[in-house]
């Protein structure tokens, strides 16, 4: 029973804040609290563990701590967990998490750079479904059309609108028009719509 998983581990955690099994405690009081929906109390304990010297308990930590600070919109705080998660993931589902908790999180927080750099990260994952490609293609070309690269930014937006059916890919093509008409190139635009 979580509920009195967490009453126990906090009365353990209060009496020995130093204890042996402090870092243990946190993150078993974290996954309960995670369990029940307490994403703050779990934060607060994932933190914790994260804060300490690497255990065996870190590496999920920072998996389900990042994905909390994300959902919370606190996207400094997200690449700084997911950064660390990629550095210490032992396992290809941590790592894949890492590397697209950064492009999303980059993507949101407008670092163009770092968007281009982990939208490619992602493409390399291996078997990457359609949706994912399409969403590192899309934020690529978003990412290139800030800068002003049109031929890159258009490139991008094309791998969408030939790989994905989804809405992306109708607002994939719209920038591919959008893109023609800033160049110039008024009846392909025309066409492309």
């Amino acid at each position: 029973d979580c509920k009195e998983v967490v009453v126990n581990f906090e009365k353990y955690i209060s009496k020995f804040p130093d204890g042996i099994f402090i870092t243990q405690a946190n993150y078993y009081k974290g996954e309960c609290d995670y369990k029940l929906g307490n994403m703050d109390a779990a934060l607060k304990c994932y933190s914790f563990v994260i804060a300490k010297p690497k255990s065996e308990f870190t590496e999920a930590s920072l998996y389900k701590g990042s994905d909390i600070v994300f959902k919370k919109q606190d996207y400094a705080k997200a690449i700084e967990f997911y950064k660390l998660l990629e550095l210490q993931a032992e396992n290809s589902k941590s790592n894949n998490a890492a590397i697209i908790g950064l492009m999303r999180s980059y993507y949101l927080t407008k670092s163009m750079e770092d968007v281009i750099a982990y939208s490619n990260k992602v493409l390399k994952i291996e078997n990457v479904n359609e949706q994912l490609s399409s969403e590192a293609h899309y934020n690529i070309a978003q990412a290139y059309l800030s800068q002003q690269k049109l031929e890159e930014a258009q490139a991008e937006f094309q791998s969408v609108v030939n790989s994905s059916k989804a809405e992306i890919a109708a607002e994939s093509q719209y920038n591919v028009a959008n893109i023609f008409n800033l160049k110039g190139d008024y009846k392909q635009s025309k066409k492309v719509v």
